[in-house]
């Protein structure tokens, strides 16, 4: 923290709208009626926005983003690596969604209840990520992590998809809890204190 630091809001404006402009762009080229000049215009905003947003960044002494991390391999492979995974989780939890309610027959509930397989798949991965990152690195570790949420999400999915109505619902529920219980009680990730840094981030 700097308390010496001033909160730059024009700064915070120019993020606004470059992402509010992202989005409308975005949505105007998905539209079935698409309007061209309107989408262009969407995104221009978006460029300009975030040109000048980049560009006051690097003039201020304290600035909201500090566009130097990103050349910081580490930094951003986690950042990608991220943003792939934040992109692949969404698409897949549409597309379980729909398949499951307009092929398979199932209530959005059901439906609904049947996403959460993937959040019990990555929960033991980001709570392992922290403690095995100076240990195996950190391209192993985004590896390893994908590769373990997977298969925790395909067993899992494959036992629960056995059942049919309220009880695929509750045995849904019930393995999310039980993992996440089971990962918050363990005295390495500091229980319900959450994990202690045992030395120093390189970031």
């Amino acid at each position: 923290p700097q308390p010496s630091g001033r909160w730059d809001w024009l700064s915070s404006l120019l993020a606004m709208l470059a992402l509010c402009a992202l989005v409308a762009g975005i949505k105007e080229l998905a539209h079935p009626d698409l309007h061209w000049p309107r989408a262009a215009l969407a995104l221009a905003v978006c460029v300009v926005t975030g040109w000048l947003f980049s560009r006051r960044q690097s003039r201020l002494s304290y600035p909201l983003l500090d566009f130097s991390l990103f050349r910081n391999m580490a930094f951003l492979s986690g950042v990608l690596a991220a943003v792939l995974v934040t992109f692949a989780l969404g698409g897949l939890q549409v597309a379980i969604t729909q398949r499951f309610q307009w092929v398979a027959g199932f209530s959005p509930l059901e439906a609904g209840a049947l996403v959460t397989a993937v959040a019990v798949g990555a929960l033991p991965t980001t709570l392992l990520g922290g403690l095995l990152l100076h240990r195996i690195g950190l391209r192993s570790l985004i590896a390893g992590g994908l590769a373990v949420g997977a298969v925790l999400a395909l067993i899992i999915g494959s036992i629960c998809l056995r059942t049919r109505g309220v009880y695929f619902i509750m045995i849904t529920l019930a393995f999310a809890q039980m993992v996440y219980y089971i990962f918050v009680s363990l005295r390495t990730y500091g229980g319900d204190d959450g994990l202690s840094m045992m030395q120093r981030s390189g970031f």
